[in-house]
């Protein structure tokens, strides 16, 4: 009668001897400071900012939150390990910019960095505001981590230009 033709598996392939060798020299933490990186880029894809993976070349932004109220923007901007001293904001009448650097702690300065998940280095956030505000009124505080910036919103509107015709 018929055989049935036996079909043959395909054999799963070993690590050669170089493959293994090189997960062998390969760190352990560095392959998972490259996991932390991969996932970081994930995360980032949807979140509405620059991805942190960019940070090394542009620096760094901390998140931040706006509230708003009817007479007042409300900000609030994650800055973990910094001193309000070592804060600068300035604003326009349309922007407000926060701008600083987070260094390391002394009392970690000479320790071996095993995983980084925390940005640090110079950082520079200008954010647009949705209104006119009240630049020379703002007022802000830092506890717990946490800037707040109260911004007073202006109720002063745009002139309006008159057109000479000839």
């Amino acid at each position: 009668m018929f055989e049935k033709e036996r079909k043959e598996r395909p054999k799963k392939e070993k690590a050669s001897g170089s493959e293994k060798e090189l997960y062998e020299k390969i760190p352990r933490r560095d392959l998972m400071a490259i996991r932390s990186t991969m996932n970081e880029m994930f995360s980032d894809l949807f979140s509405g900012r620059p991805p942190r993976t960019l940070q090394s070349v542009a620096g760094w932004q901390p998140m931040v939150n706006v509230f708003e109220t009817a007479d007042d923007l409300i900000v609030r901007a994650d800055l973990p390990d910094m001193e309000a001293g070592e804060i600068d904001i300035s604003a326009t009448t349309d922007t407000i910019t926060i701008k600083g650097e987070r260094k390391i702690p002394d009392e970690l300065a000479g320790m071996e960095l095993i995983l980084k998940e925390q940005p640090g280095g110079t950082f520079f956030r200008t954010l647009s505001v949705p209104c006119r505000i009240k630049e020379t009124e703002i007022k802000a505080s830092y506890r717990n981590g946490v800037l707040e910036i109260r911004v007073p919103k202006s109720n002063e509107k745009g002139k309006s230009i008159q057109i000479d015709a000839e």
